[in-house]
């Protein structure tokens, strides 16, 4: 059996400033784990215990090498939160929000192996990354899926 997490292992929250994840952040670091940031859309540049929060993961993985990620982000957010770190080049993904589809859990493994995401998944990426490439860098501090789709028109109110 392979050892996944060392004592090298450098990972990021993804969610960080939630109320859940703040506790597993303050838990980790004080069991002596390797934290190198946190990314929250929109709250960048702040800091949690010490841990600077990011706008996208991205922003991250160029700046300093990243082994993993735990995902403790609402339900809704959950896909695209691994997307994005599966994007980034992040090999190692932990999801801990809970209740999340089969049909999204595989498409989220079925992409980590080198497959391409479901068609109502590319739509709704593409018009999401459409929503982000505005005028200037400020717009993409945004990264509020729901209200870059009210923004922009793209919003279906159910």
């Amino acid at each position: 059996m392979a050892v996944i997490v060392h004592e090298d292992f450098q990972f990021i929250v993804q969610g960080i400033t939630g109320r859940e994840a703040l506790n597993f952040t303050r838990e980790c670091l004080q069991y002596g784990s390797k934290i190198i940031g946190g990314v929250t859309p929109g709250k960048g540049g702040r800091e949690v215990y010490g841990v600077p929060v990011y706008d996208t993961v991205r922003e991250i993985t160029e700046k300093e090498r990243v082994d993993g990620t735990i995902i403790t982000v609402p339900l809704a957010f959950a896909p695209d939160a691994a997307y994005e770190a599966i994007d980034a080049g992040i090999k190692e993904v932990i999801i801990i929000t809970e209740g999340i589809p089969r049909k999204d859990a595989s498409a989220i493994v079925e992409y980590a192996t080198g497959g391409r995401l479901p068609q109502s998944l590319q739509t709704r990426r593409r018009r999401r990354d459409v929503a982000f490439r505005r005028d200037d860098h400020r717009d993409l501090q945004c990264a509020d899926p729901l209200r870059a789709r009210r923004e922009h028109g793209d919003f279906d109110r159910r």
